[in-house]
């Protein structure tokens, strides 16, 4: 039996079924045993719940509830055959404000479970909203933190520009060729050949890998070795080099994935380019 089912026997309970309605429930409970049982179920349900919140000066003889019973559920020895099975018809008026009030005390008890199941739904929902705000808020704050490191990278190379002669100084902002939450900067003193790079977001690699740094002048027809780039767990890296051959202008500063070690040609794909 369904739920649209009890609902309507509730509704016949309560007489708020037309007379079709009725005409079409009572057909089926002459040949559906369960909904008949239901029926008696509801009736007794109900029979009690009224009994239970009339007044005390109007409290029913001590036979009634025995009366009532024995109509909505009767025995073995009692029971009539389905067809001529009677039928309890509560005549609520009578009850007054009392039955009215039983009744609904009957409804709410019938749609507590349904309510209690929708409650826990609801409440998962609920989790599930508040794991993703937080999630949000997380990488909305990694995000707010690159900003602030690219702005101080900027204002770092502003002050090596304001502090060293530009004839001899090589500065250039280092752009990822992978993925764009790296980037870095670059500082070339052409008249020591040395510089300092500082990176951040550098992804992980293999133990049988490292990153390279290279410098690139237009004289040489490869780029000239910076050494390797020791990066720390959290994808940063800030180092002195010294170029492995003089250089004389630097159009570009890159930083390449080779095999561990390094090697004297850059071979592997570009992670950070910078030009000048």
């Amino acid at each position: 039996m369904g739920e649209q089912d009890e609902v309507l026997i509730m509704d016949y309970v309560l007489g708020e079924l037309d007379e079709v309605a009725r005409a079409r429930l009572e057909a089926r409970l002459e040949s559906e045993p369960k909904l008949a049982d239901e029926l008696s179920r509801c009736e007794e349900t109900v029979a009690m719940g009224l009994l239970a919140h009339l007044p005390m000066a109007d409290a029913p003889r001590a036979s009634l509830r025995d009366e009532i019973r024995s109509i909505a559920v009767p025995t073995a020895e009692s029971k009539p055959e389905m067809i001529e099975r009677p039928r309890v018809s509560v005549n609520w008026v009578s009850f007054g404000g009392w039955g009215v009030a039983a009744a609904l005390a009957v409804v709410a008890a019938v749609s507590a479970d349904r309510a209690s199941q929708r409650g826990t739904e609801v409440q998962a929902l609920q989790a599930q909203l508040e794991e993703r705000r937080e999630a949000v808020e997380r990488v909305t704050g990694e995000l707010e933190a690159v900003v602030d490191e690219r702005e101080l990278l900027v204002n770092r190379i502003a002050q090596l520009n304001s502090t060293r002669s530009l004839d001899q100084m090589r500065i250039a902002t280092l752009s990822s060729q992978l993925d764009q939450a790296s980037y870095g900067f670059a500082v070339f003193d052409t008249k020591a050949d040395e510089g300092v790079i500082e990176v951040v977001n550098l992804p992980e690699i293999k133990a049988t890998q490292d990153y390279q740094l290279w410098v690139v002048d237009p004289q040489y027809p490869n780029p000239v070795d910076g050494g390797i780039v020791q990066v720390s767990t959290d994808g940063r890296a800030r180092i002195r080099f010294q170029a492995k051959q003089p250089v004389e202008d630097v159009a570009a500063f890159a930083i390449s994935l080779e095999v561990k070690g390094g090697v004297p040609v850059a071979q592997g794909p570009m992670v950070l380019v910078g030009s000048l």
